[in-house]
């Protein structure tokens, strides 16, 4: 998933400390709350927990427009046991009872069978970011499904200072099952798949950016983890500018 907004105009200065104020000040604030790769379900309630309780800690300090979204990045309707019996319902299920806002394709996906996962896809209830599998069987004509989603954040204040962040998902070329996602093709991928032992990473910047201040933390209550790899990844962000 990639978010980014409009860049500051080079005649104004950088905030000098990262701990952005947006009391008294145009600034716009924005937390999500992500995970990826859930192959289990008992964690669900915690994570319920989790999220009102960062979204009511959030709005109490930076006023009530700060915005917290929730999102799973790929990788929760295969592999896990449940899946190959009740062939994703009960995933579906958790992720509209929690609930988790924004979903991407992961590649696992295409280890259901391909009428299984449509029919789990006609059954979310959020938004289904899908930048460059378009072709994918389920696209056209979805109700939760779009190239690219918006969010529109306002400040506290009375200037009606506001900016709108885009997310895109992006699919890279990683499936290497025969006629996976149904025979759709990813367009674009950033990044190819990698030999067998050897991940890539995402390209990223080592520059910060001067106009929006991000942190992150992992979080664990108790046993909150998806797998032994997984945690639970909070960013938040405050754009100044």
């Amino acid at each position: 998933m990639g978010v980014c907004a409009s860049k500051r105009p080079s005649s104004q200065k950088a905030p000098e400390s990262a701990d952005v104020k947006l009391s008294g000040s145009p600034a716009v604030a924005l937390r999500i709350v992500h995970i990826t790769d859930v192959y289990t379900l008992e964690n669900f309630p915690s994570l319920r927990t989790l999220i009102m309780e960062k979204r009511n800690e959030f709005t109490s300090k930076y006023g009530a427009n700060a915005k917290t979204v929730s999102m799973l990045t790929g990788d929760f309707l295969m592999p896990y046991l449940l899946s190959t019996i009740d062939k994703g319902r009960g995933m579906m299920t958790m992720l509209n009872e929690t609930p988790i806002d924004y979903l991407t394709w992961g590649n696992h996906e295409s280890d259901m069978k391909h009428s299984d996962v449509c029919a789990r896809e006609k059954e979310y209830n959020g938004v289904w970011v899908n930048s460059n599998m378009q072709g994918h069987e389920s696209f056209e004509g979805s109700t939760c499904q779009t190239d690219a989603a918006w969010l529109e954040l306002h400040g506290n204040d009375s200037s009606g200072h506001s900016r709108k962040v885009a997310m895109i998902g992006v699919m890279a070329n990683s499936s290497s099952k025969p006629g996976a996602f149904g025979g759709a093709t990813t367009r674009g991928s950033a990044w190819p798949s990698s030999s067998r032992g050897s991940r890539r990473r995402a390209p990223t910047s080592s520059s910060r950016s001067a106009t929006c201040t991000s942190r992150r933390t992992r979080e664990r209550r108790g046993s909150l983890t998806f797998r032994s790899s997984s945690r639970v990844m909070i960013t938040t962000s405050l754009i100044r500018w």
